[in-house]
């Protein structure tokens, strides 16, 4: 009898337990610019695509500052510093200052993790300053260097910004 209870308690696939601990996974001081080249934003929004003297990102006390003032069609991107297992809950803590735009419009940002995405928030402007926690469970298990991309545009000049990026918890 103790053999076959220890035969089905080994045929069972051992499920991983998810990390507990809250914790950063991006560095927010490596945030860049996609080159328009390679930027995958623009063959999912070509009508939104405008000309720009500046790609419109600014790093700033290790946040991504999105300025439409400078570029309305605007794409981020960096890695995330750790793993992140499937399942495993990620908080996303960004906001914008007052939006502004004549005549009224939107404004739409993306959020993508691995090449899927994993946000899209639309805001009527005029809108007032706002925080955003978007909060999920991540699809699918990104290893370390997983690629996440940014993309906000508008007409106006409105400054989004992306503090970070946390799993576990």
């Amino acid at each position: 009898m103790l053999l076959s209870l220890a035969a089905v308690a080994c045929s069972e696939e051992p499920t991983p337990a998810l990390p507990a601990e809250l914790r950063e996974v991006i560095d927010g001081a490596t945030w860049q610019a996609i080159p328009r080249a390679d930027d995958p934003f623009i063959a999912l929004l070509p009508a939104a695509v405008t000309d720009c003297a500046s790609s419109g990102v600014v790093v700033e006390d290790a946040m991504l500052e999105m300025d439409t003032g400078l570029c309305g069609f605007i794409s981020a991107e960096t890695t995330l510093t750790e793993s992140v297992a499937k399942g495993e809950r990620i908080q996303i803590t960004l906001w914008h200052l007052a939006l502004y735009a004549e005549p009224p419009a939107k404004e739409e940002l993306r959020i993508h993790i691995g090449g899927a995405e994993v946000y899209r928030l639309e805001v009527d402007i005029p809108h007032l300053e706002q925080v955003y926690r978007p909060e999920f469970k991540a699809p699918s298990a990104w290893p370390k260097n997983t690629k996440v991309e940014v993309h906000v545009h508008n007409h106006g000049a409105n400054t989004w910004k992306v503090y970070q990026i946390t799993a576990g918890g």
